[in-house]
């Protein structure tokens, strides 16, 4: 092997772990900290911007309105405001500004908040298709799970 052969081949593999590591670290575990957790709140820390933060608190306000609407409908059999408002919670939410987010947050909060947008859009259509009630009321507990295992694992910081 000459020296080109292997200066190509130590550059490649340099570069192979720097992409690695910036994938582990951006896409995989987000910017998250351990520190000053107490023995009471052992959450993991999401470190996101003082913006950012209201951007998700926000999502997450509009995700409760939406719950208590779906609530209130499926009691009343409403089987149209079921579907309009879990389709505004679904995945058509995800925007630019919820995509360049994305980068900064941990790969299991991904998960559970897009679990929690797919599971919306699951319910819209079986609203419209099924139109039974108490079958939305098993969707909606089952996000509801989703919900609270997030906030039981995850804060946001207060700057």
């Amino acid at each position: 092997m000459n020296l080109k052969n292997v200066l190509c081949s130590t550059i490649i593999i340099v570069l192979t772990v720097a992409v690695t590591a910036l994938v582990l670290r951006f896409i995989v575990f987000g910017q998250t900290k351990a520190v000053n957790q107490s023995a009471i709140d052992q959450r993991i820390t999401v470190i996101v911007t003082e913006t950012e933060r209201a951007f998700i608190l926000s999502r997450m306000r509009n995700m409760l309105v939406g719950t208590q609407l779906i609530l209130q409908a499926s009691l009343n059999k409403d089987m149209p405001s079921i579907v309009e408002t879990a389709q505004s919670l679904g995945m058509e939410t995800i925007d630019d500004a919820h995509r360049k987010l994305m980068d900064k947050l941990p790969l299991a909060f991904k998960q559970l908040g897009l679990s929690v947008h797919r599971a919306f859009d699951k319910m819209a259509l079986d609203a419209k298709d099924l139109g039974d009630n108490q079958h939305t009321l098993y969707q909606l507990e089952a996000i509801l799970q989703s919900c609270v295992a997030c906030h039981a694992s995850y804060k946001l910081p207060t700057n």
